[in-house]
This record gives C-alpha cells, structure tokens and sequence, in this order.
C-alpha cells in the first residue's frame, strides 16, 4: 500500500525548494529580462510603424495635393495654347483677309488701267474713222491743223458722255 514517509516528503520539498531557488536565479530572471527587453522591442515596432503610417499618409496627401496642382497647371497652360491658338489662327485668317484684299484692289486696278487703254484704243479708232467719214463727208482733205482739232473735239464730247 501506500505509505506516507515524512523524511521523504521533507526532502522532496526541500529539493523543490532549492530547485525553485536555483531556477529563479539562473532560469526565471533571464527569461524575465529577455520577455521584458522582446516586450519594449516590440512596443518600439509598433511606434516605428503608426510613425511611418502617419508619415506615409502624410506623403499620400502632399502626392495628392501635387497631383491637384499639376492638373491645375496643366489646365491653365492647356488653356493658354489654346488661347495662343486661336490668336494665331485670328491674325492668320487676317493676314490671308489682308492679303486677298490687296489682291482685289490691285486686280481693280490693274482692271482699270486695261479699261484705260481700251478706252484710248477706242478713241484711236473712233478718230480715225472719224477722219475717214470726214473727208468723205467734206470731200476734201484734211490739213493736220484741222484733223487735230476734229480729233479733239470729238475726244471731249466721248469723255463728257462717257462710253463705259
């Protein structure tokens, strides 16, 4: 059966006791300091890590308040080529007025000298059968003093009802 020996249970104890003694100064205070020194590490992680979280969300805001901005600038300077473009289609579309103008007015008057000549070759002409009809109207000849005359008067009574 069993039997319960007291000299055995005292020094069991008293072998439990050294032991626990011999642990907690060897074994357990180690185990503590290292548990104690991974604990502050550990807190020092996470610091580190919400301190670049809060870094990395204050990047993000300034990345997006940069992207505002360059959209911003981007929508003025694209809005200022297209105002530079349509001043320069503006003033091309008055070049080109400006030019075809010119050319009309000189076409006009390029126009009016060729109506000019024709008038005079007109006058030539009308002058010289004039003359022709003259003498045979008069039936006699001409001295240059007087066809001069002729062809004078005739000139300014075409230029007073004006043929064009």
């Amino acid at each position: 059966m069993i039997e319960i020996n007291g000299w055995i249970i005292l020094v069991q104890l008293t072998s439990f006791l050294v032991l626990m003694l011999v642990l907690s100064k060897f074994f357990f205070g180690p185990i503590a300091l290292f548990l104690e020194k991974r604990r502050v590490q550990i807190d020092e992680s996470f610091a580190l890590v919400k301190k670049e979280q809060e870094e990395s969300s204050k990047l993000i805001e300034e990345a997006r308040e940069r992207l505002k901005s360059t959209e911003n600038k981007t929508k003025i300077l694209l809005d200022g080529a297209i105002k530079d473009g349509e001043e320069k289609k503006n003033e091309i579309i008055a070049k080109a007025k400006s030019e075809a103008d010119g050319l009309v007015k000189k076409a006009g008057l390029e126009i009016e000298k060729k109506k000019d000549e024709a008038v005079l070759e007109i006058k030539k002409g009308v002058t010289d059968i004039t003359i022709a009809i003259s003498r045979k109207i008069i039936k006699e000849e001409l001295n240059e003093e007087r066809a001069q005359r002729l062809i004078n008067e005739f000139a300014e009574r075409v230029s007073t009802e004006d043929i064009s």
